[in-house]
């Protein structure tokens, strides 16, 4: 690893989420074909806790945001409409699939912000920023 980006790594990897996961899926592409949209998550990870047997852990759905500066960081917003959409997909794709946790993971120089949320307030973060998207579209 290029030395320059050990500031952010080094941050990620302190970080508790990152301490002992199992990783289920990593730039995941998803589609919604009744809205005709896509896109594709960072990671879906099973926190591993013991006495809890593979499989039974928190998931975490998650997104990473980089900043360029360590200021930056604590300023960052959570993704939670983008990640009510991920959400959204992964349940028609995957049903099986319980999502603990939406997680928004600011990594900047040094720093490092794990932001989690309540899947069902990212759904529904989701669902207000597709209204709003549909207020403007053109009727054809």
């Amino acid at each position: 690893m290029d030395d320059k980006w050990s500031p952010w790594v080094d941050a990620l990897l302190d970080e508790s989420i990152f301490s002992r996961f199992r990783l289920l899926a990593c730039e995941f592409l998803l589609v919604d074909e009744r809205r005709s949209m896509g896109g594709s998550f960072d990671f879906l990870i099973e926190l591993e806790e013991l006495g809890v047997p593979e499989g039974k852990g928190l998931i975490l759905l998650g997104d990473l945001k980089t900043v360029s500066h360590k200021t930056a960081v604590g300023r960052r917003d959570p993704a939670s409409a983008q990640l009510g959409a991920y959400l959204t997909m992964l349940k028609r794709l995957r049903p099986k699939v319980q999502v603990s946790q939406c997680v928004t993971v600011v990594s900047g120089p040094e720093r490092c912000k794990v932001i989690r949320e309540d899947p069902d307030d990212c759904y529904a973060a989701w669902e207000k920023a597709w209204s709003l998207y549909n207020l403007d579209l053109p009727e054809f």
